[in-house]
């Protein structure tokens, strides 16, 4: 089946994606939805995560509290779950000082991109 899509300088044709999940197609075809997880940040805290502290190195210090929070999500319903590692985008990153504390213990640069823009 092919879709006319009006792009900028005319029209293109685009077939239709081919789906092999049943429910991920309805889900694309807006026929259903899918739950995500949410509020990472408060069950961190929850679980004590004090203010200021950067999240991600719960990941290395409590990765067994971090797979209980993504299997809290599950065990509640949630299809999606997501990665506990906000501050990685670099909109988000920390401030210089605890970028290098970020990406020390992720090991390098790369694991916080704000190193890149100093």
């Amino acid at each position: 089946m092919r879709k006319t899509i009006e792009a900028a300088g005319g029209v293109r044709h685009a077939r239709e994606p081919r789906v092999a999940d049943e429910r991920l197609r309805r889900v694309l075809a807006g026929e259903e939805f899918l739950l995500f997880d949410g509020a990472m940040g408060t069950m961190l805290q929850e679980r004590g995560l004090a203010a200021g502290e950067l999240p991600e190195l719960l990941n290395l210090s409590d990765p067994d509290g971090v797979r209980a929070i993504h299997a809290a999500y599950v065990e509640a319903g949630a299809d999606v779950v997501t990665t506990n590692t906000r501050h990685r985008q670099p909109a988000l990153a920390p401030p210089h000082g605890r970028c290098r504390e970020l990406a020390g213990a992720l090991g390098g640069g790369r694991a916080c991109p704000a190193l890149h823009r100093v």
